[in-house]
């Protein structure tokens, strides 16, 4: 890649924040064919819509992946793009389920994508709600400095 990961432990939300930018290219491009079986799906938007939603959310994904650390609200991004990431992919599983159980875009999205974007937000909403308490370490070393190691 020609920019440096900061975080390289958040491969797997890199690739489904690329995975999902490239599944709403595809979508949105007039040669390709989400599903005919898709009713429930086509009855909320139009293919093309879908396509540029999934795109819109993968690009905000990667931009907030690529942000990530700069500011304190950034790992909340990653947390709110991870929850849209998982619901539009969850949305989509429940789409096959409903009009074609049998399809293999059940099995694809439903036990593939949906459990990685779920590790995904897990990890996101740990850095944005449990990365401050923490024990820091600078705060004790002038205790055990001054002899004064038992004291909390």
């Amino acid at each position: 890649m020609p920019w440096r990961i900061r975080y390289k432990d958040r491969a797997l939300e890199w690739h489904v924040a690329f995975a999902t930018l490239a599944f709403g290219i595809g979508v949105a491009s007039p040669e390709f064919i989400l599903s005919k079986s898709l009713d429930w799906m086509h009855r909320v938007m139009g293919e093309v819509a879908w396509g540029y939603v999934f795109a819109a959310i993968g690009a905000v994904h990667l931009l907030a992946l690529a942000i990530n650390g700069a500011r304190w609200w950034t790992p909340l991004a990653r947390t709110v793009m991870a929850a849209l990431n998982l619901a539009a992919y969850s949305f989509l599983t429940i789409g096959f389920w409903v009009d074609a159980p049998t399809s293999t875009g059940v099995l694809t999205y439903g036990f593939f994508m949906v459990p990685c974007l779920g590790t995904t937000l897990f990890r996101a909403a740990r850095d944005a709600f449990w990365q401050n308490q923490q024990p820091n370490i600078n705060e004790y070393l002038p205790m055990v400095e001054n002899g004064l190691s038992d004291q909390p």
